[in-house]
């Protein structure tokens, strides 16, 4: 079940991460490192499906759940829309990096190494993610910031 519940993670990250590289549309770098960890994270998906099934389970379906995605429009003018986007996806890598270290744990605990070094290396990808937006947020609120100045 935990595998499954990364997977949706994962499934509903692949959603926004698509979104987030329509709205940074001047931000070629930002856009291409968001491209890439689409890739990161589909290959995520494909290794917990293959655990999944190689525990004998069965992958479970799922939609991204919309009501748990960051809602820019409802919290504030569009100016500071690219802040909380960029805010939003680091809070979302830190939470894979904690739900995969979990995963790493628990499937060491029951002997299942290969699940455990996948979760493991999952853990990683998703940490230097949050060190990237972090890395990246500076630029984002510049940018902002100076939008805001020329349009008053």
């Amino acid at each position: 079940a935990w595998l499954n519940d990364a997977r949706a993670m994962e499934q509903s990250q692949v959603h926004k991460l698509r979104q987030l590289i329509e709205d940074f549309g001047d931000f070629d770098e930002i856009r291409s490192e968001l491209k890439q960890h689409i890739t990161e994270v589909e290959e995520a998906i494909e290794d917990l499906e293959e655990a999944i099934r190689g525990l004998g389970g069965q992958v479970v379906e799922c939609t991204p759940n919309k009501d748990v995605e960051h809602n820019t429009d409802s919290i504030g003018s569009y100016h500071d829309e690219l802040v909380k986007d960029m805010l939003a996806l680091h809070a979302s890598e830190h939470y894979g990096h904690i739900t995969y270290l979990a995963l790493a744990e628990c499937a060491s605990h029951l002997g299942e190494d290969e699940v455990a070094d996948m979760s493991e290396r999952a853990a990683d990808e998703k940490r230097i993610m949050a060190e990237w937006t972090e890395e990246q947020l500076p630029t984002v609120i510049t940018h902002c910031l100076h939008v805001t100045t020329e349009e008053e």
